[in-house]
């Protein structure tokens, strides 16, 4: 167990590194028996998943959808010039809205995030019966 939190502490601490306006930036980090916790700035604000799946009450601007367009770009520019990984698992529920309503990604990604062993092998997840 104690072998999982330290390669949990280690990713984690790799993401805690990456500082940028347009990320929600990892700000701390627990591991406790089998509960892992990734704390990252609030962003009270929706999803853009939410504005472009539930638009019967909203819809969300074409404005608005260029510039979060052009700003999920500039992190993925910023952690491709950081020499990270690409991030594979870009999804609307990943774009977030801050407390101004600037659009911000979230900065845990498989790829820079903690994978257990369990249940990832060569970039591939397994199901239990592919494991026993």
């Amino acid at each position: 167990m104690a072998f999982l939190c330290l390669m949990f502490y280690e990713a984690a601490q790799v993401v805690g590194k990456l500082r940028h306006k347009r990320l929600a930036n990892l700000i701390g980090c627990c591991c406790e028996g089998d509960e892992r916790l990734l704390v990252a700035e609030n962003m009270p604000s929706d999803t853009v998943a939410k504005l472009l799946f539930h638009w019967e009450k909203q819809t969300i601007e074409w404005l608005l959808r260029l510039r979060v367009t052009f700003y999920i770009a500039e992190v993925l520019d910023y952690s491709n010039t950081e020499g990270l990984p690409p991030y594979r698992d870009l999804n609307a529920y990943k774009a977030l809205f801050d407390e101004d309503g600037g659009p911000r990604l979230s900065c845990f990604s498989p790829n820079h995030a903690y994978r257990p062993s369990e249940y990832l092998e060569n970039d591939q997840v397994l199901t239990i019966k592919d494991r026993f």
